[in-house]
């Protein structure tokens, strides 16, 4: 067996980490993943992997929700151990997203080089893959998945730490150390192919909204078509300002790409006559508004389904899911139908705020399918 996922629900953080390394076994990790709820003080979780897995290299955050092989859950922390007849070799770096992201991200970027031996510039993205999990509070996503997207063609995936919707405090974790307001980067080297599945469930609609003034710090839009943004939202819904709100998760925008695929800018909030999203929206971009389709469990279970069978067999999958989605999903009471998507597959995953492929969206399942 090459990789195994472990599962605790045990509120102490020693005891937790005792149970993880228990069902871990025999299996001596080459790489360590894995994704905590926000109840965990994360720094006794940390200290507690660390003593029971050692010197693993290893990567983590906390969430706002976990996701493992069959099941949706909170409060817990889903793990899964990989040893060399999976990843190969693996190396975990920090960069810190508060300062200026293009200097960490090459700082990192250079560190990494040092790791593997050569410049990420040249290593093949057949061969090697990236995990990539930010602090989920400090909005420096965008510009970190712009600067590895310019730094190499490895694909990086991964999504934004959760606190359980406190918004307060999320943190990633770097060989089992606790790195608020980090973004931590793990560059591993699997044995067998690998994949990368985006999947949401939204339909194109055809009504665009470009861009044409916008706070791109703040994810602020303040001008769609010429009008003020909040103003032209809802008259593309068409309903009022004041109602436009609650149609925000069932019609979020999408920049489209290729074949009517959507990249999903979830909206946040109105301020004024502005529109804030969850992801940026650059000036001169045009969007198109969505609208969500019926069934989310069917929609994740047939692209994942021909995922698989065009993959082959598949080992084990990591699964980044929008805490937007989890809130439709739990809306309509399908949180057991969800989680059975995962059954036949040996799966960790978490409930992001927000995902990381090829930049930042909103309201996807990202997943790595690992052979």
């Amino acid at each position: 067996m090459s990789l195994v996922v472990a599962v605790s629900e045990n509120r102490s953080p020693e005891e937790c980490a005792r149970e993880l390394r228990a069902s871990v076994g025999a299996l001596e990790p080459s790489l360590v993943v894995f994704f905590a709820s926000p109840v965990f003080d994360a720094e006794r979780l940390g200290a507690a992997l660390a003593k029971e897995f050692g010197k693993v290299p290893s990567i983590g955050c906390s969430t706002a929700g976990e996701i493992t092989t069959g099941r949706m859950l909170k409060n817990s922390v889903v793990l899964m151990a990989f040893d060399r007849g999976s990843i190969e070799e693996a190396f975990v770096r920090t960069l810190d997203g508060k300062l200026d992201e293009s200097v960490e991200v090459d700082r990192a970027a250079s560190a990494l080089a040092g790791d593997v031996g050569r410049p990420l510039a040249r290593l093949s993205p057949e061969r090697y893959v990236g995990l990539v999990l930010h602090d989920g509070t400090n909005t420096a996503e965008e510009r970190v998945m712009d600067r590895l997207c310019q730094l190499t063609n490895v694909p990086f995936v991964g999504g934004s730490a959760g606190d359980g919707f406190a918004f307060k405090g999320t943190v990633v974790f770097e060989n089992f150390r606790p790195c608020p307001g980090k973004t931590a980067l793990c560059l591993m080297r699997p044995t067998r192919p690998f994949a990368i599945l985006k999947t949401q469930s939204f339909k194109v609609l055809p009504r665009t909204l470009t861009a044409t003034e916008v706070d791109v710090d703040k994810r602020t839009v303040k001008r769609f078509n010429g009008r003020p943004a909040a103003a032209e939202y809802a008259a593309q819904l068409g309903v009022p300002v004041s109602e436009a709100p609650k149609h925000f998760l069932a019609h979020p925008v999408g920049v489209v790409v290729g074949d009517n695929e959507p990249f999903v800018r979830a909206p946040a909030r109105f301020e004024g006559d502005d529109m804030v999203f969850y992801c940026q929206l650059a000036e001169g971009v045009t969007a198109n508004l969505l609208e969500s389709t019926p069934d989310i469990v069917e929609q994740t279970r047939e692209d994942l389904a021909a995922a698989l069978a065009k993959f082959g067999p598949c080992s084990g999958i990591i699964d980044f899911d929008c805490v937007l989605r989890m809130m439709t999903i739990e809306s309509l009471k399908l949180s057991e139908a969800y989680g059975r998507v995962f059954e036949s597959v040996p799966t960790i995953g978490f409930n992001t705020y927000g995902e990381s492929y090829i930049g930042h969206i909103n309201q996807t399942a990202t997943m790595l399918l690992l052979g």
